[in-house]
């Protein structure tokens, strides 16, 4: 019996080539892992984003080609970048068990788009993190045991630099909470490698920028995850690891700055390694 990954994945490239690949790689299957006509697949895009459904009657999954052993596991598809030639979209993925990169090597290379994905076993034995590039080469492949023990260490540092306020107003919001708690193990999985001299003020720096990005818009929580996951990933794929190279983006200039220009100007100088 397969034991499940949940999480992300994010797909880069040129619109069209994205396009073709929900179109056509995207495999409708029924509930008995059966291959339906591709035609039943249905694209349409409104304010919210992406919407990849199936017109059958019946239960049905959009599998991505791997032998029934990954799925889309929404048919909400976030847009991260709709630019032509700068296209980016966020998706919902389950696999079963270890996520095999061989065939998604193929369609990185078959549809030119970079592939970035970070999934969790679901008891939280184990997380997975890849980046394939357009040329489908698999850039990253980690495997990172003890995902939970990371999850509490991570928990701890938020405790303890807001220690007194975790009922006050920054994190009064639960969900949020856990958000931020995601996000800082995936960071902490992302810089494992890298020295950070100032890591205190980093994760501090970091909490901060993105509480207040939570308080100052309408996003919820999960969508101000997806856009540091985003940021994340994008850093993961990059061939040298170094701190400097991480920046946080939002969806303009003037968002960026105004909720992320702090931690970035510090990212850029090189302070939280000096």
């Amino acid at each position: 019996m397969a034991n499940w990954c949940y999480g992300k994945m994010t797909v880069s490239g040129k619109k069209e080539n994205i396009t073709n690949f929900l179109l056509t790689a995207v495999k409708p299957v029924d509930k008995t892992g059966e291959t339906l006509n591709q035609n039943l697949l249905n694209l349409t895009e409104d304010e919210l984003g992406l919407h990849l459904n199936v017109a059958y009657k019946d239960k049905s999954y959009l599998s991505l080609n791997t032998n029934c052993r990954g799925f889309i596991d929404s048919t909400y598809i976030k847009v991260l970048s709709d630019k032509d030639n700068d296209y980016s979209l966020l998706l919902d993925v389950k696999f079963a068990n270890l996520v095999d990169t061989d065939t998604l090597s193929d369609i990185a290379k078959q549809y030119n788009m970079d592939i970035g994905i970070q999934v969790t076993e679901e008891t939280n034995e184990f997380t997975q993190a890849i980046a394939i590039s357009k040329a489908g080469e698999v850039m990253i492949n980690d495997i990172t045991e003890g995902w939970l023990k990371n999850m509490k260490k991570i928990e701890c540092k938020i405790n303890k630099h807001f220690e007194g306020e975790i009922s006050g107003n920054k994190l009064h919001n639960q969900s949020l909470y856990n958000q931020l708690t995601y996000i800082m193990a995936e960071l902490y999985i992302a810089l494992k490698d890298i020295d950070i001299k100032k890591e205190s003020d980093f994760i501090t720096d970091l909490i901060d920028c993105t509480v207040n990005l939570y308080n100052g818009t309408e996003l919820n929580s999960v969508e101000v995850y997806d856009y540091l996951y985003e940021n994340i990933m994008q850093f993961r794929c990059k061939s040298t690891k170094n701190l400097t190279e991480l920046t946080f983006i939002l969806w303009n200039d003037r968002s960026t700055n105004k909720y992320f220009g702090y931690i970035n100007d510090r990212l850029k100088s090189r302070y939280y390694n000096s």
